[in-house]
């Protein structure tokens, strides 16, 4: 099991991350040499901040974050 967490992330700033944070980009199996069987990915509330309040520089719009969701999924999948 590998657990990750990174306090006030969004989706955007987490894909920045993803290869260094998981280094086995090839299905991500973070050097284990195996691809994980399970995953769960929590991300969506700094997402929603609203975009004019003091968390706005957290905010990414909804068409954005369903893209960075497929890409952090799409990351972890075996080929």
């Amino acid at each position: 099991m590998v657990l990750r967490g990174y306090s006030g992330y969004n989706t955007r700033w987490a894909l920045k991350v993803l290869e260094r944070v998981f280094p086995a980009s090839h299905g991500g199996d973070g050097g284990t040499g195996t691809a994980p069987i399970a995953l769960s990915v929590f991300f969506g509330a700094n997402d929603a901040c609203v975009p004019d309040r003091c968390s706005a520089f957290q905010h990414v719009p909804l068409h954005e974050y369903k893209q960075n969701l497929h890409s952090i999924v799409s990351f972890f999948k075996v080929n």
